[in-house]
C-alpha cells in the first residue's frame, strides 16, 4: 500500500459507521458484564492541589468507546476516540463549538475557549486576546504554571510538522506569533473565510512544550493540558479515566467529579453494559438503532446530526458512462433517497449534499431537491436504456452494504445495470481516493474541518480530493465567491446555489447525513453532544441527578 493510501485510509477511518446488529439475551449479557472491568481504578499520576473536592463537582459518569487508543499524541493521530472520548479531552484549544439545547444542529457556532476575544483585522490577519487565568495541570513531575501565547505558538508549529496528518488543518496559515504573553496573531497565506474552524477543530489542541521536551513526545507521557479534565490514566483494553480540574479557568465547570470511558468493542456487550447500568451513556451502533429504540423506551435518547459526514453516492464525471451529464441525470431519476432514509436510517438524518453548514438555513429543503429525482412525477412503468456500470462500496458496516443493495435494486429495476463491488477500507481508500479508479462509489468523503475547506478540497476543480473528476468553471466560481463573503445570510444563498448546481449536474447526493443516536440513563442531565469538528466540550456540562 502506498504512503498516500495509508494516509487516506487513516483519514477515512474516523468516519466509520458501525452497522452491526445485536440480539438481546439478558442472562448471557449480565454474565459478560459482571465479568468485565467497568470500574475505574484509583489515580496513578495526578497530584491534586487540595485534599477536598468542591461541592460543585458531584458524581461520576461512564461511557463506551469502541476502539483502543494506540497513540496518545494528539497531533500525530486522527483517532476520534483519542480526540473526543479519550486523553484529548484534557486539552484546550483557542476556540470551540458552542453546545447546548439552544444550538440547532448541524449549525456551527464558535465561541472562545482559551481566548477572551478575537479580531479579523483583514482577510489575512487574525488576532486573539488570551485569557489571563489559564494554568497547566499540576501532574507529576510537572508543576502548574500560567499559559502564555508562546505556548500556542509552539503547539501550532508542532502540529504543522511535515507529514503529520493534522497539520493540513492549518493549511491556510503562514505564520503564528506572540505579542507579549496574552496576544496571538495569525498571518495567512491566502484568505480562508473558515480559518476560525481550523483553530476550533478538536485536533488543534494546545500541548505542553515541557512534557515534550521531558519525554521526547506525547505517546508515552503524562497527559498535561489546560482543559476541564485532569487525566488519570489510559489502559489498552480498558479505557481512560479523568477527574475534574478544580483549577479550571471557568470555576462553574465541569459538573462531574469523575469521567470514564470504557473500551467495549462487541455491540452485544455494549448493549448489555448499558441495560445493566454498568455504563451511563451509550452511542448506539447504527445497525442497532431499530432494535434499541424498540426495547429501551425507559431510557432517554437523543439524535445528533453531523454535517459533512455520511453516505455519499458520487459519480465520476471523467469516466464513461458518467462523463455524459444526461446519463448521470438518468441515474438520479431512478433513485428515491427519502425512501432509503426511512428504510435504512430509521427515519433519522437527512438527504443533502454532504456539505458541512454553519447554519441549518443553508440546507436545501426537500421540496427543492425532489424535482431532481422526479419523486412527484414518477412513472413506475418507465424503463431506462441499459447502462452497465460498477458501484464501489466502502465496507464500513452493514449500513453501507444495506444501502448499496437498496440503491442497486432501484437502479436495476429501472434497467440500469449496476454491479456492486464491496471493498474493505484500505482497498476503498486506495482505489477511490488514491487512484480515482471508479465509475461510481457509495462511501464517506475525505474529512475536512469546515465548509470552506470541504468545498475547496472536495468540489473545486483544482481540489486535492476532486474525486468527481470534473472541470466545472461555474462551480469553481461559486466556491471562490463564497470564500469572500462574511455575512451568514449572503453566504448561505451561495451555498444553496452550489447545492442546486451539484444536483443539476447530478454529480453526487448524500443519502443520509451522519449522526449519532445517544442513549443515557435517567440520572444523566445536561448532555447535548455534537460530533462535528471532533467537538468534546459537552462532557463538562453533564450533571448527574443523585
Amino acid at each position: 500500500m502506498t504512503s498516500l493510501g495509508r494516509l487516506i485510509f487513516l483519514l477515512v477511518a474516523i468516519q466509520v459507521v458501525y452497522g452491526c446488529t445485536a440480539s438481546l439475551d439478558s442472562e448471557s449479557f449480565e454474565s459478560e458484564v459482571s465479568n468485565s472491568n467497568f470500574i475505574a481504578t484509583p489515580a496513578m499520576i495526578n497530584t491534586p492541589d487540595s485534599d477536598s473536592t468542591p461541592e460543585l463537582f458531584r458524581g461520576s459518569i461512564t461511557s463506551i468507546v469502541s476502539a483502543d487508543i494506540f497513540n496518545r499524541d494528539i497531533h500525530q493521530s486522527i483517532s476520534e476516540t483519542l480526540v473526543s472520548r479519550g486523553p484529548g479531552i484534557s486539552y484546550s484549544r483557542l476556540l470551540k463549538l458552542k453546545t447546548g439545547p439552544e444550538v440547532q444542529q448541524p449549525g456551527l457556532i464558535l465561541e472562545c475557549d482559551l481566548c477572551k476575544s478575537w479580531e479579523i483585522i483583514d482577510p489575512l490577519t487574525y488576532r486573539f486576546q488570551l485569557r489571563e487565568d489559564v494554568t497547566w495541570h499540576n501532574i507529576q513531575p510537572f508543576k502548574s504554571r500560567p499559559l502564555v501565547a508562546d505556548d500556542l505558538v509552539y503547539s501550532y508549529g508542532r502540529q504543522r510538522t511535515d507529514g503529520w496528518p493534522n497539520g493540513s488543518i492549518l493549511w491556510a496559515m503562514d505564520e503564528v506569533k506572540a505579542d507579549g504573553n496574552l496576544t496571538l496573531q495569525f498571518d495567512l497565506k491566502h484568505p480562508d473565510v473558515d480559518f476560525l474552524f481550523a483553530v476550533a477543530d478538536g485536533h488543534s489542541k494546545i500541548v505542553s512544550r515541557d512534557v515534550i521536551e521531558t519525554y521526547g513526545g506525547l505517546n508515552n507521557s503524562p497527559v498535561v493540558g489546560t482543559g476541564p479534565w485532569v487525566w488519570l490514566k489510559t489502559e489498552m483494553g480498558v479505557g481512560s479515566d479523568f477527574e475534574a480540574n478544580t483549577n479550571y479557568f471557568n470555576p462553574e465547570l465541569p459538573h462531574l467529579e469523575h469521567l470514564s470511558f470504557r473500551v467495549i468493542q462487541d455491540p452485544e456487550t455494549q448493549l448489555a453494559a448499558f441495560v445493566t447500568g454498568a455504563v451511563d451513556i451509550y452511542d448506539v451502533p447504527q445497525g442497532s438503532w431499530d432494535k434499541f429504540t424498540s426495547q429501551s423506551s425507559k431510557y432517554t435518547t437523543l439524535f445528533t446530526k453531523q454535517g459533512g459526514k455520511g453516505l455519499v453516492l458520487t459519480l465520476n464525471s471523467s469516466k464513461p458512462p458518467f462523463n455524459d451529464p444526461e446519463v448521470r441525470r438518468l441515474l438520479f431519476r431512478a433513485l428515491e433517497p427519502w425512501k432509503y432514509l426511512e428504510s435504512q436510517w430509521n427515519g433519522y438524518g437527512s438527504v443533502n449534499l454532504g456539505i458541512p453548514m454553519m447554519d441549518v438555513a443553508w440546507l436545501l429543503e426537500s421540496t427543492e431537491m425532489e424535482p431532481f429525482f422526479e419523486l412527484n412525477n414518477r412513472d413506475s412503468s418507465i424503463v431506462f436504456s441499459p447502462i452497465n456500470f460498477d458501484v464501489l462500496v466502502a465496507d464500513y458496516g452493514d449500513v453501507y452494504i444495506d444501502m448499496s443493495e437498496a440503491i442497486a435494486h432501484d437502479l436495476n429495476q429501472s434497467g440500469l445495470n449496476s454491479r456492486i463491488t464491496v471493498l474493505n477500507p484500505e482497498q476503498y481508500a486506495e482505489k477511490v481516493w488514491g487512484r480515482k479508479d471508479f465509475q461510481a462509489f457509495l462511501g464517506p468523503l475525505p474529512i475536512t474541518y469546515g465548509p470552506n475547506n470541504y468545498l475547496f478540497a472536495n468540489l473545486h476543480s483544482d481540489g486535492r480530493w476532486n474525486i468527481i473528476g470534473h472541470s466545472d468553471a461555474k462551480l469553481d466560481q461559486l466556491i471562490e465567491l463564497q470564500n469572500g463573503i462574511k455575512g451568514t445570510y449572503e453566504r448561505g444563498l451561495i451555498f444553496k446555489d452550489i447545492q442546486l448546481h451539484l444536483l443539476d449536474k447530478a454529480y453526487m447526493v448524500g443519502i443520509g447525513a451522519n449522526g449519532n443516536l445517544w442513549a443515557f440513563q435517567s440520572r444523566v442531565q445536561g448532555f447535548y453532544p455534537t460530533g462535528y469538528l471532533s467537538e468534546y466540550g459537552f462532557w463538562m456540562h453533564i450533571r448527574v441527578d443523585s
